[in-house]
Protein backbone atom coordinates (compact mmCIF):
# COMPACT_ATOMS: atom_id res chain seq x y z
CA UNK A 1 0.00 0.00 0.00
CA UNK A 2 1.33 3.30 -0.85
CA UNK A 3 2.03 5.44 1.98
CA UNK A 4 3.33 2.74 4.28
CA UNK A 5 7.03 2.59 4.83
CA UNK A 6 8.70 0.01 7.80
CA UNK A 7 11.12 -2.31 7.25
CA UNK A 8 9.93 -5.52 7.95
CA UNK A 9 13.06 -7.18 8.91
CA UNK A 10 13.21 -5.12 12.08
CA UNK A 11 9.63 -5.34 13.23
CA UNK A 12 9.67 -6.73 16.95
CA UNK A 13 13.27 -6.06 16.80
CA UNK A 14 14.45 -3.82 20.21
CA UNK A 15 15.06 -0.51 17.07
CA UNK A 16 11.86 -1.79 15.21
CA UNK A 17 8.68 -1.11 15.38
CA UNK A 18 6.29 -3.71 17.42
CA UNK A 19 3.80 -5.94 15.21
CA UNK A 20 1.17 -4.47 16.78
CA UNK A 21 2.68 -0.47 15.62
CA UNK A 22 3.22 -1.83 11.93
CA UNK A 23 0.07 -3.81 11.65
CA UNK A 24 -2.15 -0.38 13.02
CA UNK A 25 -0.23 1.50 10.54
CA UNK A 26 -0.91 -0.25 7.90
CA UNK A 27 -4.60 -0.61 9.28
CA UNK A 28 -4.73 3.62 9.25
CA UNK A 29 -3.16 3.87 6.00
CA UNK A 30 -5.87 1.09 4.25
CA UNK A 31 -8.45 1.70 6.11
CA UNK A 32 -9.65 -1.32 5.99
CA UNK A 33 -9.16 -4.70 8.40
CA UNK A 34 -6.40 -6.56 7.78
CA UNK A 35 -6.41 -10.58 7.78
CA UNK A 36 -3.55 -13.42 8.11
CA UNK A 37 -4.40 -16.26 6.69
CA UNK A 38 -1.71 -18.66 7.81
CA UNK A 39 -1.47 -21.64 5.96
CA UNK A 40 -0.67 -25.20 7.05
CA UNK A 41 -0.30 -22.96 10.98
CA UNK A 42 0.15 -26.78 13.25
CA UNK A 43 3.78 -26.43 11.94
CA UNK A 44 4.81 -23.28 14.12
CA UNK A 45 3.94 -25.49 17.15
CA UNK A 46 6.76 -27.30 16.82
CA UNK A 47 9.45 -24.13 16.79
CA UNK A 48 9.94 -21.99 20.55
CA UNK A 49 10.75 -19.17 17.72
CA UNK A 50 7.31 -19.42 15.80
CA UNK A 51 5.41 -19.83 18.67
CA UNK A 52 6.71 -16.39 19.73
CA UNK A 53 5.64 -15.07 16.51
CA UNK A 54 2.08 -16.41 17.16
CA UNK A 55 2.47 -14.68 20.38
CA UNK A 56 3.14 -11.22 19.23
CA UNK A 57 0.26 -11.72 16.23
CA UNK A 58 -1.72 -12.46 19.18
CA UNK A 59 -1.01 -9.04 21.08
CA UNK A 60 -1.44 -7.07 17.69
CA UNK A 61 -4.69 -8.56 17.06
CA UNK A 62 -5.86 -7.89 20.68
CA UNK A 63 -4.29 -4.55 20.52
CA UNK A 64 -5.81 -3.50 16.84
CA UNK A 65 -9.41 -4.79 17.91
CA UNK A 66 -9.12 -3.13 21.24
CA UNK A 67 -9.35 0.09 19.26
CA UNK A 68 -11.35 -1.28 16.94
CA UNK A 69 -8.85 -1.60 13.71
CA UNK A 70 -10.22 -5.09 12.76
CA UNK A 71 -7.25 -7.69 12.24
CA UNK A 72 -8.56 -11.23 11.85
CA UNK A 73 -6.26 -14.19 12.01
CA UNK A 74 -7.20 -16.87 10.33
CA UNK A 75 -5.34 -20.44 10.29
CA UNK A 76 -5.30 -23.86 8.57
CA UNK A 77 -3.65 -27.15 8.94
CA UNK A 78 -4.17 -30.57 8.37
CA UNK A 79 -3.42 -31.93 11.73
CA UNK A 80 -5.77 -31.07 14.32
CA UNK A 81 -3.83 -32.05 17.55
CA UNK A 82 -0.68 -29.99 16.53
CA UNK A 83 -3.14 -26.81 15.78
CA UNK A 84 -4.75 -27.69 19.47
CA UNK A 85 -1.27 -26.37 20.69
CA UNK A 86 -2.17 -22.80 19.60
CA UNK A 87 -5.29 -22.76 21.28
CA UNK A 88 -5.22 -25.20 24.43
CA UNK A 89 -3.23 -24.97 27.55
CA UNK A 90 -1.81 -21.53 29.22
CA UNK A 91 0.95 -21.19 27.59
CA UNK A 92 -0.59 -21.48 23.60
CA UNK A 93 -0.74 -18.29 21.74
CA UNK A 94 -4.56 -18.13 21.50
CA UNK A 95 -5.63 -19.35 24.50
CA UNK A 96 -9.23 -20.17 24.14
CA UNK A 97 -9.56 -19.79 20.58
CA UNK A 98 -11.77 -22.33 19.02
CA UNK A 99 -11.25 -23.93 15.75
CA UNK A 100 -13.83 -25.26 13.37
CA UNK A 101 -13.34 -27.97 10.63
CA UNK A 102 -13.46 -26.92 7.69
CA UNK A 103 -15.50 -29.70 5.09
CA UNK A 104 -12.32 -31.99 3.28
CA UNK A 105 -12.94 -31.88 -0.26
CA UNK A 106 -15.09 -34.49 -2.18
CA UNK A 107 -17.29 -35.58 -5.45
CA UNK A 108 -17.55 -32.15 -6.41
CA UNK A 109 -13.40 -31.67 -6.04
CA UNK A 110 -13.42 -35.04 -8.23
CA UNK A 111 -15.93 -34.26 -10.96
CA UNK A 112 -13.96 -31.25 -11.41
CA UNK A 113 -10.94 -32.54 -11.92
CA UNK A 114 -12.73 -35.38 -13.77
CA UNK A 115 -13.98 -32.51 -16.54
CA UNK A 116 -10.74 -31.11 -16.82
CA UNK A 117 -8.88 -34.29 -17.38
CA UNK A 118 -11.02 -34.96 -20.07
CA UNK A 119 -11.80 -31.33 -21.48
CA UNK A 120 -7.63 -31.49 -22.07
CA UNK A 121 -7.67 -35.02 -23.37
CA UNK A 122 -10.95 -35.84 -25.55
CA UNK A 123 -10.27 -39.27 -25.68
CA UNK A 124 -9.93 -40.08 -21.87
CA UNK A 125 -12.33 -42.42 -20.25
CA UNK A 126 -12.93 -41.76 -16.49
CA UNK A 127 -15.17 -43.46 -14.00
CA UNK A 128 -15.87 -41.00 -11.49
CA UNK A 129 -16.93 -43.65 -8.71
CA UNK A 130 -13.09 -45.15 -9.36
CA UNK A 131 -11.44 -41.40 -9.48
CA UNK A 132 -13.19 -40.88 -6.15
CA UNK A 133 -12.44 -44.13 -4.82
CA UNK A 134 -8.81 -43.04 -5.64
CA UNK A 135 -8.83 -39.45 -4.12
CA UNK A 136 -10.04 -40.89 -0.73
CA UNK A 137 -6.82 -43.07 -0.71
CA UNK A 138 -5.12 -39.34 -1.38
CA UNK A 139 -6.63 -38.87 2.25
CA UNK A 140 -8.75 -35.68 0.61
CA UNK A 141 -5.59 -33.93 -0.20
CA UNK A 142 -5.77 -32.61 -3.77
CA UNK A 143 -1.79 -31.36 -4.07
CA UNK A 144 -0.62 -35.25 -4.19
CA UNK A 145 -3.84 -36.63 -6.00
CA UNK A 146 -3.02 -33.55 -8.62
CA UNK A 147 0.74 -34.13 -8.59
CA UNK A 148 0.21 -37.79 -9.22
CA UNK A 149 -2.33 -37.26 -12.25
CA UNK A 150 0.26 -35.67 -14.14
CA UNK A 151 2.24 -38.47 -13.75
CA UNK A 152 -0.72 -41.35 -14.86
CA UNK A 153 -1.85 -39.09 -17.81
CA UNK A 154 1.50 -38.62 -18.83
CA UNK A 155 1.99 -40.03 -22.53
CA UNK A 156 5.37 -41.85 -21.36
CA UNK A 157 3.34 -43.81 -18.74
CA UNK A 158 1.84 -45.45 -20.86
CA UNK A 159 -1.71 -45.73 -23.11
CA UNK A 160 -5.02 -43.37 -21.74
CA UNK A 161 -6.95 -46.72 -20.91
CA UNK A 162 -4.51 -46.89 -18.21
CA UNK A 163 -5.03 -43.67 -17.14
CA UNK A 164 -6.94 -44.93 -13.25
CA UNK A 165 -4.53 -48.35 -13.01
CA UNK A 166 -1.30 -45.73 -13.10
CA UNK A 167 -3.43 -43.41 -10.88
CA UNK A 168 -4.08 -46.57 -8.47
CA UNK A 169 -0.75 -47.49 -8.09
CA UNK A 170 0.42 -43.92 -7.00
CA UNK A 171 -2.18 -43.55 -4.70
CA UNK A 172 -0.92 -47.12 -3.23
CA UNK A 173 2.81 -45.60 -3.31
CA UNK A 174 1.86 -42.64 -1.31
CA UNK A 175 0.11 -45.15 1.29
CA UNK A 176 2.93 -47.16 1.91
CA UNK A 177 5.42 -44.24 2.83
Amino acid sequence: IQGVEFTIDRVGKAAGATLADALQELHAVAGKAIVFIIDEAQHVARVDEKMAVMAALKAARDALNGKGDNLYLVMSGSDRDKLLRLVHGNGAPFFGATIHPLPVLGRDYVAYAAGQLVRAHPGLEIDNDRLAAIFNRYDHRPEFFEEDIGKAISPLAGPPHGFLDRLEQLAAGREEV
